[in-house]
């Protein structure tokens, strides 16, 4: 009977959730916050392993413990390639964000530039 349901659930999500706000909706009715942001902390840690950082500081940029990190490591590692596949769709999208983000960053460093007088930043 539980397989049924979860295989039910499956189905449900996959038919209701054409797009993205409706799945949002979705899983916040079905999914308490501490879980939510659970999700979202493992998917982090995730995208962090897949960018091939450290254990210790995907634990430390993640703020969460190194068996956590080790746990979800094991998952892409040893699991049924669901978790992986998602990465591997999404390394293209990740890596435009970045370069959208570093050019922001250094936009507005050079627009909050503060000119140096006689050693001396003034504003």
């Amino acid at each position: 009977v539980y397989k049924t349901e979860v295989d039910f659930l499956y189905e449900i999500i996959l038919k209701t959730a054409t797009a993205k706000d409706e799945l949002r909706t979705f899983l916040e009715d079905l999914l308490t916050s501490s879980e939510i942001r659970m999700i979202k902390r493992r998917w982090h840690v995730a995208n962090l392993l897949d960018e091939g950082k450290s254990i210790r500081a995907i634990a430390a940029e993640a703020g969460v413990g190194t068996d956590t990190v080790e746990r979800i490591a094991k998952r892409l590692d040893e699991g049924r390639g669901g978790l992986t596949k998602a990465l591997e769709a999404m390394r293209g999208k990740r890596a435009q964000l970045r370069k959208k983000l570093e050019e922001k960053t250094t936009s507005r460093e050079k627009t909050t530039a503060v000119p140096l007088v006689f050693g001396v930043r003034s504003r």
